[in-house]
């Protein structure tokens, strides 16, 4: 009775606007109280738990307790409530100070941080005559001057890119000081232009271009013997229990391939000199190696290599780290961007044995090394094997390579390739942009498309025209072995300006695109035909693995 006594002066109080806030909160508090007291008391004197009366009283006190927390300011919960209104309201205090005003051209927006107050700017951002300078590790902050020394011990920024390490040394493996130069020129220009719409490519560019590799192919039996590109699936003994331990083989199949790739490397390496007091040790390095698991199927078919150096421009897991240690082998990682790594400068490879009979052989490795990050890694294999550096040479390099799309003519390791063969830098830039074709999505969209564009466009009903590419180079059309590639789609070549689906099928547009991509790594590895190493391109696994399954090989 006296805890509906309770409730009806809640009522009360309730619908005079609760105008005496504290006794109606001592109400509701005293009200739930006493209920919890009766409903502990009822489950203290009635054991029998299957008494239906007895569930029925439980129930409507609990759903009473309910209806009286519910008036309270924080609910069911009302410490919860209490933080979120926190949280809100710590919020609105953050909205209603001033931001900074100052526009940041890169995001199109103006900052968001909090201006000092009576300023309009924040402290990054002040013009105030404050002396304050840009980090050298990273531009994109600044700090006071007074303050930087102190600040460079504890930037978030201060072992990214390697700026303080030995084997750092900026722009090292470009194509050379001009290249650097010009680079360094054009940063401002690409920030400028990052909001300009990237030019469509034209039907008589891309015919161009097309024209020129296919007399390259044509006038070179040394480039004829790469299409097609020859498939070697290797998968040694040794990576068997890798398979066992995954699920998704997607990347152990690629992985325990390039492993098996890289044995018959190291096999043409001689490991031990003739004279017993002089012996080569193998040392693997592993250029964009993210976990490392590349490195670990290296380990499982290689025995003789205990030496692994993995490079990479990004904090990972290490996960296979352990594994490899584990087997008694040297794990380096050097955190740097492939353009300035400047790896003879390593401190392991010149006085880790402290053994000048030592030659370290570097064997050059990679899964996925994307776009201009491979040409990084062939200039600085170029670079050890003409300084000459005693106890440092190459034994190889085994790069599977992707992202051709990505290759800039400036930073292209062989660029005589193509100047020699008619190609001027745009060509090149168009070459790369013509190469995503060979991985490009939507393909069965696509091949509507042209179906129903051919349909339109060509009132003599001729059907449409396959492309293949013979040794020579050449294409041949099913209806005229005569006909140049591009003929089948318009008779008149300037019309064709605009929409680049429309100009060849699916299936050519393919085709062109992995004949741009393997005339750029047959340009890679040519480089070091003429110095003495033995350079091969194949196909390492199958496109339903991966369709970027090309491996550069260059062995002793």
């Amino acid at each position: 009775m006296a805890s509906l006594y309770i409730m009806d002066e809640i009522v009360r109080l309730s619908k005079l606007g609760k105008k005496d806030e504290k006794q109606y909160m001592q109400l509701i508090i005293k009200y739930i109280k006493t209920n919890g007291k009766a409903l502990s008391n009822l489950r203290k004197n009635n054991n029998n738990n299957n008494d239906i009366n007895v569930k029925e009283k439980q129930d409507v006190i609990l759903n009473n307790i309910k209806k009286a927390k519910s008036l309270l300011p924080g609910g069911d919960m009302p410490g919860k409530l209490k933080r979120k209104r926190k949280r809100e309201s710590k919020d609105n205090d953050i909205n209603k100070a001033k931001t900074c005003t100052f526009y940041v051209e890169r995001k199109h927006r103006c900052c968001h941080f909090i201006a000092i107050p009576g300023t309009d700017f924040c402290p990054n951002h002040t013009q105030d005559g404050v002396d304050r300078v840009k980090c050298p590790l990273n531009n994109n902050h600044s700090v006071l001057r007074k303050n930087l020394k102190a600040h460079l011990l504890r930037c978030n920024d201060r072992n990214k890119g390697g700026v303080n390490e030995i084997y750092y040394k900026k722009n090292i493996n470009l194509l050379s000081s001009t290249a650097a130069a010009i680079i360094e020129d054009n940063d401002d220009k690409k920030k400028k232009n990052e909001k300009k719409k990237k030019k469509k490519l034209e039907y008589n560019e891309c015919l161009l271009v097309l024209k020129l590799l296919k007399n390259m192919v044509k006038n070179n039996k040394a480039i004829q013997k790469f299409f097609p590109i020859k498939e070697i699936i290797l998968k040694p003994k040794e990576c068997d229990e890798l398979f066992e331990k995954k699920s998704n083989l997607k990347h152990v199949k690629q992985n325990s391939s390039i492993a098996g790739h890289v044995k018959l490397c190291c096999n043409s390496i001689n490991t031990k000199n003739v004279n017993e007091s002089h012996r080569t040790k193998l040392v693997i390095v592993e250029v964009g190696a993210g976990k490392g698991f590349l490195s670990l199927a290296i380990q499982k078919a290689v025995n003789e290599a205990k030496h692994y150096i993995l490079v990479d421009n990004q904090h990972f897991r290490n996960r296979a780290d352990k594994a490899l240690k584990d087997s008694n082998a040297k794990v380096e990682r050097q955190y740097i961007d492939l353009k300035d790594l400047y790896l003879e400068n390593t401190t392991s490879l010149n006085d880790d044995t402290g053994d000048n009979n030592v030659d370290n052989s570097l064997v050059f490795v990679g899964k996925h090394v994307c776009g201009v990050a491979t040409c990084y890694t062939l200039n600085c294999v170029e670079r050890i094997l003409l300084l000459k550096k005693k106890n440092i040479n190459v034994g190889g390099a085994i790069i599977a390579s992707c992202c051709h799309h990505k290759c800039v003519w400036n930073h292209y390791v062989n660029q005589n390739f193509f100047l020699q063969n008619g190609f001027t830098p745009y060509d090149f830039t168009v070459m790369t942009r013509m190469s995503s074709w060979a991985v490009s999505g939507n393909h069965d969209v696509d091949d509507e498309k042209v179906d129903i564009v051919k349909k339109d466009t060509h009132d003599d009903g001729n059907k449409k025209k396959k492309m293949k590419y013979n040794t020579n180079g050449s294409s041949s059309n099913n209806n005229d072995n005569n006909s140049d590639i591009g003929t089948s789609a318009t008779s008149n070549d300037n019309t064709n300006d605009g929409d680049d689906d429309n100009w060849w099928s699916t299936e050519e547009k393919r085709e062109i695109g992995n004949m741009c991509k393997i005339m750029m790594d047959v340009g890679r590895i040519f480089l070091f035909r003429n110095q003495g190493f033995h350079v091969d391109l194949v196909k390492y696994t199958d496109e339903k693995t991966s369709m970027e399954n090309r491996l550069l090989c260059i062995n002793v």
